[in-house]
């Protein structure tokens, strides 16, 4: 394919398939998603295809990356929407809870899936390429979370001066 000619969405699909085919060099820190089967979804007139995306395994990190907002909404049927909002982050991990909205003022949680619907293919697979991408910048955040944590002291300079027995003062000009 000519680099100038844009990947249709299932040359991209297929190109992040193969990318995800290699063993991970993030030591003993993965995901694996799966993507279920793509669906034709319908709603009255509105027509879209649905994309739902689970955990299935997780491996020294949380099972629920899947970042959801609390949004209020006034109808005879619902108090409130539940809205994908991201993939999480360090800090989202640290900060939301899974499965409920602890803080009302950061109606965020965290469940271990996501359910989508668009309107045509191509956003669908742009979308799965995102969470794929975005899932795999957060196993490398937690591993190397997990390696600065080990990491010791750095020196910087030479510290041999300051702990000689002839040195009377730790700062000199």
């Amino acid at each position: 394919m000519s680099p100038y000619m844009p990947m249709n969405p299932f040359e991209r699909l297929d190109e992040m398939l193969q990318q995800q085919r290699f063993f991970s060099p993030y030591g003993d820190v993965g995901i694996v998603l799966r993507p279920y089967r793509i669906e034709t979804f319908s709603d009255g007139r509105t027509v879209g295809y649905r994309l739902y995306v689970k955990v299935v395994e997780a491996c020294n990190m949380p099972a629920d990356i899947f970042v959801y907002q609390r949004k209020p909404i006034i109808t005879q049927n619902a108090a409130y929407k539940d809205d994908f909002s991201n993939i999480a982050s360090l800090a989202d991990l640290a900060e939301y809870e899974v499965n409920q909205v602890v803080d009302p003022n950061r109606p965020f949680f965290r469940l271990d899936y996501v359910d989508l619907v668009f309107r045509n293919i191509s956003l669908l697979v742009d979308a799965l390429v995102g969470i794929y991408s975005d899932t795999a910048e957060l196993v490398w955040a937690v591993r190397a979370n997990e390696k600065m944590l080990n990491i010791g002291d750095l020196t910087i300079g030479n510290l041999a001066a300051c702990h000689s027995s002839s040195s009377s003062s730790s700062s000199s000009a």
